[in-house]
């Protein structure tokens, strides 16, 4: 079991039954580099998220914690950093979406309300549109629109932002160019 002591609130906007709560997880970080984690890299994540559209205007729907201790992840990818992230943030009780910020990974993933975002080495140099990126993926499930083929098909009626040739959500189907 997980100490919730870990679990520190960095933002809140209210109860968190009426808000969404987003928990950053610190992967690869020393001990002695949580001070700038907390004060540098968990200000500029919720910077990040809430300084574009639609979350830009709907700042007030979320709340940001962080768990203050530092996990060894290595080059893990997948399953493996989602275990972790999903073991170490059960710290928060209120938890709607997981996310683990990654030192030296440049890319990430995400889905289904879990994902790990890089950052680079330089707190400076923080890879704001990743973690943009992977937070679509796992808060508003949203697909690499290049990557849903054929053998997706049976997902697209969950997929919000795809859909089936046509395009019967977004449209009737009859494009009309100019």
């Amino acid at each position: 079991v997980i100490s919730e002591d870990l679990c520190t609130k960095y933002k809140l906007n209210g109860d968190p039954a009426d808000k969404v709560d987003v928990v950053f997880v610190p992967l690869n970080f020393n001990e002695d580099e949580i001070d700038d984690f907390e004060v540098n890299i968990i200000p500029k994540a919720v910077n990040t998220l809430t300084s574009v559209e639609p979350f830009k205007s709907s700042q007030e729907k979320f709340n940001f914690y962080f768990v203050k201790k530092s996990f060894s992840a290595g080059d893990c990818w997948r399953n493996d950093c989602n275990t972790i992230v999903k073991k170490y943030g059960a710290a928060c009780p209120n938890r709607d979406e997981l996310m683990g910020l990654s030192k030296g990974m440049a890319g990430g993933y995400a889905w289904n309300h879990i994902g790990v975002s890089g950052i680079l080495d330089n707190s400076d140099d923080f890879n704001n549109y990743v973690l943009l990126h992977e937070f679509g993926h796992s808060f508003g499930a949203l697909y690499h629109e290049g990557t849903v083929v054929a053998n997706y098909e049976y997902d697209l009626p969950r997929i919000p932002n795809c859909d089936y040739n046509g395009c019967p959500k977004w449209c009737s189907g009859n494009f009309v160019y100019d």
